[in-house]
């Protein structure tokens, strides 16, 4: 059987469920019984504007649950649970900080994007291309600006 990156032997375990990104948009692979590497393989997901809001939010739940364990090991005067709750703030705060920074690249890069559609629309005369472009191109400035 043919693994979904055309290597021969066992698919990994968990294929059916993977997502993978491209171009900006998140796909879902979908398990094809008789033809693993068929077009039909990856749909789109719907929930892949705001996959990364939930990274933020587990982020922003870790920081506060080390917040508690600080004050409750401050309180009971627990050295561990107080360095715990020190050690799970700063996880929180990373996990946010990776997404935001992904998201900031991601901004970059639907602004780049944008710029070159509306360009490519200006010089076909296509109004339509040109309008979609600064669509994109506003739209990757916005998600810059939100993720700062």
């Amino acid at each position: 059987m043919m693994t979904p990156f055309g290597g021969f032997g066992k698919p990994a375990r968990g294929w059916a469920r993977s997502y993978v990104k491209v171009r900006g948009q998140t796909f879902r692979h979908v398990d094809c019984p008789g033809n693993p590497l068929s077009n039909k393989r990856v749909q789109a997901d719907p929930k892949g504007e705001t996959m990364g809001i939930g990274n933020r939010i587990k982020g922003a739940a870790e920081e506060l649950g080390g917040k508690a364990k600080e004050a409750l090991g401050n309180l009971t005067e627990d050295e561990r649970l107080r360095r715990e709750g020190i050690s799970d703030q700063g996880r929180g705060q990373g996990r946010q900080d990776a997404e935001k920074a992904g998201q900031q690249v991601e901004g970059t890069f639907e602004k780049a994007g944008g710029r070159v559609k509306g360009a490519a629309g200006a010089i076909t005369g296509n109004q339509g291309q040109q309008a979609e472009g600064k669509f994109e191109e506003l739209k990757g400035e916005i998600r810059q600006k939100v993720n700062k």
